[in-house]
């Protein structure tokens, strides 16, 4: 502490959410420094400010370098205390800032009574420049982690504020090789990591930990070394802090040798999926809901295995929403199983909220095809009447009342439908005369109608002269499929996943950039993926889990080649993932495997497959 050699007044320093330190003033005289025991060190003469005389020579000190005294010179403002404080709004602590930061500090000179005093001369300083500068308007820059005083000295009074300077976080992980191939299992391979912070400096001494993003693949030890255990494609990971780096390995070939789980049909929703296999309906991932239908419901982890639906129906086509399912048996009978608190079940019952397993809907409907949303179903019966039911309060239902359904709606009656498709809170059906019509919650454009974040209750043709042959949708991303084989997309494009070469959304359908003909378009919550006349399969948009297929983490706003060349006949894509069969039933699938939803066989944060990889066999078999 400071002591003064005469009477002096006290300096309180403020920060905002921060250090508060007092320090005796003590004008023009010297003062004493204490210890923290009140020990007496050495007199300390105090600075005069420099301040200029009429006759040009300086009073003082010269104050130019660090600012130091009293600028006034011989003026007496009268000054008792100085206030120092932080000039910002501080969602957290106002006194802590990184290396290469900035705060903005501010004072308040005040006289013996309190009241502030106008046009006092403030000098500021650092009282380590090492730790941080601060420059004449009291703007301050961390220059190196640490404590340090900052200092205002406003009529010979001096008031400090203490900021804590904290190291540039690392924000950024390379690892390099950036690729390697194996020729063998067995063979191993050695990465290493480097970390950047904020100022995309070299963290020397950063620490990583090492992951294989694919287990079945490899292992991957504490120094970068990874040994393969099968052929396929995988992702070597090194995260240090919030960051993290990847490298692509290759063992052999791109895709695993193993043999796939066959199924008939597939269907992914945001965290789950489900599929029919000889009529006997399974299904895979989170399963907070009991929407695996296995009866339980409450794991936040996940299953990374087919598990039979309970119950012992037969199915011929299942529909994995987002948080619930639901399948159709050969008589066209629907049933619903997971999360029904609006409706979406279609039960019938509003105090039934939800089911561990399969419970029908009511109405005696023999469906054709069911399509499952965020909180909403809807099917197409056998002579192309269109059904909707669960919550409508953003329009996704169709009837133009805000309320949730417990039972099928009809929809437009007297119209015939040969596709539909749901969103999160948006619907989308394809007529028979081949006109998609949109409605709900416009979001990001979803509906397709011009202009943005608007309720369409009812029905209503998107805008254009367009003619399609089928759709897709999730989330507030649609496309469809045109009748000469070129794909519109309309809605969220932030990752671009339209296809067109940008990243801005759509409010009305736009062209995706390709030349090829598509004979199906699957959409997930932030890319696409599409299969050419020619067999081939092509992805846009997000590929930071892989779902893109191309066996790296990149975004791309056109379209890319899935990795493999399988030639698929059909492909299935979940919120962050993508599945394809093959025409033997072999499935494959790629992308984010967190709650296990690729079904090969594990589940967790790290996991996901960057290129087809097989679906073990189900559970049971």
């Amino acid at each position: 502490m400071l002591r003064s050699s005469r009477s002096g007044v006290s300096v309180l320093v403020l920060g905002f959410l921060g250090t508060v330190a007092l320090v005796a003033c003590t004008g023009d005289d010297d003062f004493t420094a204490d210890d923290d025991l009140g020990n007496a060190d050495a007199a300390v003469p105090a600075n005069d400010a420099g301040v200029e005389q009429p006759d040009g020579s300086p009073n003082g000190s010269d104050a130019g370098d660090a600012g130091t005294g009293n600028d006034a010179g011989d003026v007496d403002y009268g000054v008792a205390t100085v206030e120092v404080y932080v000039d910002a709004f501080c969602p957290f602590s106002c006194t802590e800032a990184e290396v290469g930061a900035t705060v903005v500090l501010a004072t308040r000179v005040l006289d013996a009574e309190g009241a502030e005093i106008p046009g006092v001369p403030v000098v500021w300083q650092s009282a380590d420049p090492a730790l941080a500068t601060v420059d004449a308007t009291g703007l301050a820059t961390g220059t190196g982690a640490g404590s340090v005083e900052v200092r205002a000295i406003a009529g010979g009074v001096t008031g400090t504020i203490q900021l804590s300077i904290l190291p540039s976080p690392i924000t950024r992980v390379e690892v390099l090789p950036s690729n390697r191939n194996l020729g063998a299992i067995g063979d191993t391979t050695t990465f290493t990591a480097r970390a950047y912070n904020r100022l995309d400096q070299l963290v020397p001494d950063a620490t990583f930990e090492w992951f294989v993003n694919n287990p079945n693949l490899g292992s991957v030890d504490a120094s970068g070394t990874f040994t393969a255990l099968a052929q396929g494609t995988g992702i070597v990971q090194a995260a240090s802090g919030f960051a993290a780096g990847w490298a692509q390995v290759t063992v052999i070939g791109p895709i695993a040798t193993r043999t796939a789980a066959t199924f008939d049909q597939v269907s992914g929703g945001a965290h789950h999926a489900c599929g029919v296999r000889a009529g006997t309906a399974y299904c895979w991932g989170y399963n907070y809901f009991g929407q695996l239908g296995n009866g339980e419901a409450g794991s936040v982890e996940g299953i990374g295995q087919a598990t039979p639906v309970l119950g012992g129906l037969t199915f011929t086509s299942v529909a994995a929403g987002e948080s619930h399912s639901c399948g159709i048996t050969p008589g066209g009978a629907a049933y619903c199983w997971g999360a029904g608190g609006g409706g979406e079940l279609g039960n019938g019952d509003p105090a039934e909220r939800g089911s561990m397993v399969p419970i029908p809907v009511v109405g005696g409907h023999s469906f054709a095809q069911l399509a499952a949303g965020g909180f909403q179903t809807c099917g197409i019966d056998t002579a192309g009447a269109l059904f909707c039911w669960g919550w409508d309060g953003g329009g996704a239902v169709g009837t133009g009342v805000d309320t949730n359904y417990w039972e099928p709606q009809a929809i437009t009656p007297g119209t015939k439908y040969l596709d539909v498709v749901t969103g999160l809170d948006s619907t989308c059906g394809l007529q028979e005369d081949h006109v998609v019509r949109c409605w709900g919650t416009n979001t990001s454009g979803a509906l397709g109608l011009g202009g943005e974040n608007f309720v369409v209750p009812l029905p209503t043709p998107v805008v254009g002269a367009h003619r399609f042959s089928s759709i897709d949708s999730y989330g507030t991303h649609t496309c469809g499929i045109e009748l000469d084989g070129s794909i519109c997309c309309w809605g969220r494009n932030d990752t671009g996943q339209a296809g067109n070469g940008t990243w801005v959304d759509n409010e009305v359908p736009v062209k995706l950039e390709s030349t090829e003909s598509f004979v199906q378009v699957t959409t997930g919550a932030h890319h696409t993926c599409a299969r050419t006349a020619a067999g081939q399969t092509l992805c846009t948009g997000d590929g930071q889990y892989g779902q893109l297929g191309t066996g790296l983490l990149d975004f791309s706003s056109r379209v890319v080649s899935v990795v493999g060349g399988l030639p698929f006949v059909d492909i299935e894509a979940g919120s962050h993932f993508t599945c394809g069969r093959l025409a033997s039933g072999a499935t494959y699938c790629w992308g984010d495997s967190s709650t296990g939803q690729l079904g090969g066989g594990f589940a967790g944060a790290v996991y996901l497959e960057a290129a087809p990889a097989p679906m073990v066999p189900p559970a049971l078999d």
